[in-house]
């Protein structure tokens, strides 16, 4: 039966792919699996123990070949079902097609080609995607060694820059823009690899088949978002990641983890730019130029993709100059000029122009505190006198005036005046007190005031507040990290496990199935020894009856006379058939004694017989022996060497079940090992998506705490200007205001 091909399996549903480990086992004997004579001698590149290497990929095992000609590719092999990938890549291939090299900026776009049937694993043919090899190093591994050389780092900004403007030009986005499909070639320009999720003007209508990486993304990115527009928040993120290194360096340090999956910054930025541990230091740089970028991007972080402009060369480059203490400037040909009134913190006037005020975020009603919280815009004064203001008018002048004439009429005691006066003047000042007091303005400021301290002393404060929420999260996140490094790690053990199963595994099966092959290949050699064995006791009784014949008497043999014949007679042996050969024994007085050996085995001695003699009738028997199985004419019959050969035969049919059942168990043993570990696979990947959907919602639970933080912080910003305009409008209303408005009644 032939093998299948893979994709949909019964009643249209998805067929699952091969593991990692499956296409490792089936790339150890290329002629077997691949189709494409150019692959099926190809040479597989192997780890310590001769499997081949897999590199990383997204949903995909990459294995490197090298063909008998020297090329090199890279062969993608996927491990899950995408349900059209033919028709995505041959409309990605149709497109690049059409983009000749004297049209782009530099070299970066690479040969595929896709293989319906490219590879057979587990008996069934599933697709590869073949792809051109490349020599260069990833974007973060670059920036590894070079972020110190800032004319270096300012080039390749510039470089990734017309890298986007190639693409805008076409119509076509990448998908997945990040530092690990950005390969940097040796002269300095891109290479861009991974075309899994990109998008070319034939797909208007199709959703994402992925989301692309998620430190590199908008956070409101969804599959939905599938069109030429859906890079450009990863551009302007990797942009201003070089073009900030290239005027600080030290940001490198500052901002990158080691083996980070992100250049400066990364998911929580985008989501909480504010609060976040790495964005507030692009914010807040001294030079300009990074500053200004980095407000931009944080204004695309809540903007949705098709609202955010490209990035093109026709953008700011970083300044040449050493950052602190310098304020940098745009390297451009006409500098951006900033709207008169622009207050800080606002977008370049460069990116102002492509970014809608619609898009300005603005409280809503039910974010700003009621009244009176918001009722302090009018200034305060006091208007409209009453009759205690009136009458007060009145008391204020007589309080000098009364003591005075009492004092000139005499009716006050000699030096009482002073006291008089003091008194008088006092009681009236304690009334204006109570006068002002009793004003509905000061009634209204005091109760505003203490309404808003009420509100201000109830709210939560923001940074506090945000710092524990923070705290919180960096604590959720390495936790998090933690458990996915777990389960990597688990993943890694289990198919380095299995590898190490399979491979021995391969190995016992291959020696116990040589062996049995040593076995077989020996069986033409067993069969003429079974010939042998056979004809050996019909020729033994040809050769002893010729030897029967060979009598002594007529050999003529010098030295042997007539006497020695009689006395060999005399013992029995007439015959070459009568003796088999002869020893030597100790005489008496050191001498040699010579006895003859029987065919029965025994012994015996012969007058006149010496060593010489001896020799002499050994040599002759020994010639008669070689003469007579020379001439022995006696065969096996048809029948007896059929028999033998039947049996030859049943010996081979036995070693080749033995090999067949060797076989069998090694690959039941195979097939055990990769259900066994696939079944533990399965658990680990169901028990790691259970914890990443945990996960997505604690870390939607941090960012609406976080969003309602905003709201508590904008309404505490709010009381606090209130409650500072209120305070105003008190000290507006002071005892001497009051005093000059009773007098002049404004």
């Amino acid at each position: 039966m032939a093998a299948g091909s893979a994709g949909l399996g019964n009643a249209g549903s998805p067929k699952a792919f091969p593991s990692g480990a499956d296409y490792a086992t089936a790339l150890q004997n290329p002629a077997h699996v691949f189709r494409a004579p150019e692959l099926r001698t190809c040479r597989v590149d192997t780890n310590k123990l001769g499997m081949p290497k897999p590199m990383s990929g997204n949903f995909a095992s990459v294995f490197s070949l090298e063909t008998t000609t020297g090329r090199r590719y890279a062969l993608k092999c996927f491990t899950r079902y995408v349900p059209d990938q033919e028709s995505r890549y041959h409309e990605i291939s149709s497109q690049l097609s059409k983009l000749s090299m004297a049209q782009l900026s530099q070299p970066w776009k690479m040969g595929f080609e896709y293989l319906r049937d490219g590879i057979l694993v587990n008996g069934s043919r599933y697709p590869v995607l073949k792809m051109e090899w490349v020599e260069a190093t990833t974007l973060a591994n670059w920036l590894e060694q070079n972020y110190s050389d800032r004319a270096a780092t300012r080039r390749l900004a510039k470089r990734f820059a017309d890298l986007t403007v190639d693409l805008d030009k076409a119509g076509i986005a990448h998908g997945d823009l990040q530092h690990g499909n950005l390969l940097v070639a040796s002269d300095g320009t891109f290479r861009l690899v991974d075309y899994d999720g990109m998008y070319v003007p034939g797909m208007r209508g199709l959703r994402a088949s992925e989301t692309g990486h998620r430190h590199y993304q908008s956070p409101s990115r969804s599959e939905a978002d599938f069109g030429p527009t859906m890079d450009r928040f990863s551009a302007w993120v990797i942009y201003l990641s070089l073009l900030a290194l290239s005027v600080d360096p030290g940001l490198w340090a500052k901002l990158h983890e080691p083996g980070g999956e992100y250049l400066l910054l990364a998911e929580d930025d985008f989501k909480s730019p504010d609060t976040a541990p790495r964005f507030p230091e692009l914010l807040s740089h001294t030079d300009q130029a990074v500053r200004d970028l980095a407000q931009a991007v944080r204004s695309l972080t809540w903007q949705p993709l098709d609202a955010l402009p490209p990035l093109s060369t026709s953008q700011p480059v970083a300044s040449t100059q050493p950052a602190a203490g310098v304020k940098a400037s745009w390297m451009t040909s006409t500098p951006p000029t900033h709207a008169t009134g622009a207050r800080p913190g606002s977008l370049p006037g460069w990116l102002a122009s492509h970014i809608s005020a619609e898009g300005t975020p603005t409280p809503s009603p039910s974010q700003v505190p009621a009244s009176p919280a918001t009722s302090g815009s009018v200034r305060a004064e006091f208007s409209g006198r009453r009759f205690f203001d009136v009458v007060l008018l009145l008391l204020i002048p007589l309080s000098v005036l009364l003591p005075a004439l009492l004092d000139v009429s005499g009716r006050l005691a000699p030096g009482a005046f002073p006291s008089t006066l003091v008194a008088t003047f006092s009681g009236v000042l304690l009334l204006s007190l109570l006068g002002r007091r009793i004003r509905t303005e000061s009634r209204d400021t005091r109760s505003r005031i203490r309404e808003l301290e009420q509100q201000r002393r109830a709210a939560v404060n923001p940074s506090a507040e945000a710092d524990r929420i923070q705290r919180e999260r960096e604590s959720f996140e390495k936790t998090e990290s933690l458990r996915a490094a777990t389960v990597a790690k688990k993943r890694r053990d289990l198919n380095d496990g299995m590898s190490r199963e399979l491979a021995s595994v391969n190995v016992t099966s291959a020696d116990a199935i040589q062996a049995i092959d040593i076995k077989i290949a020996n069986l033409s050699s067993d069969l003429q020894a079974a010939f042998t064995r056979a004809l050996a006791p019909r020729q033994r009784t040809y050769v002893e009856n010729e030897l029967r014949k060979a009598l002594i008497s007529r050999a003529n043999l010098s030295s042997i006379g007539e006497k020695t014949i009689a006395n060999l007679a005399a013992r029995g042996i007439r015959t070459a058939a009568d003796f088999v050969d002869f020893r030597l024994t100790a005489g008496g007085g050191g001498g040699t004694n010579v006895v003859l050996v029987l065919p029965s085995g025994r012994t015996t001695r012969v007058p006149g017989i010496g060593p010489e003699r001896a020799r002499i009738l050994k040599d002759w028997r020994s010639r008669r022996e070689l003469l007579a199985a020379k001439g022995c004419p006696i065969q096996l019959t048809h029948q007896e060497r059929d028999d033998i050969k039947s049996q030859v035969n049943r010996k081979k049919i036995k070693l080749e079940g033995e090999r067949t059942t060797a076989a069998e168990t090694a690959r039941k043993m195979r097939d055990d090992v990769k259900r066994r570990v696939q079944r533990e696979l399965e658990i680990l990947e169901t028990e790691d998506a259970s914890a990443i959907m945990r996960a997505k919602t604690k870390r939607s639970s941090f960012d609406q705490q976080l969003a309602d933080l905003q709201n508590s912080r904008l309404n505490l910003a709010i009381v606090d200007d209130a409650l500072g305009r209120a305070r105003e409008d008190q000290q507006r209303l002071s005892h001497m205001r009051y005093l000059h408005f009773v007098f002049t009644g404004r």
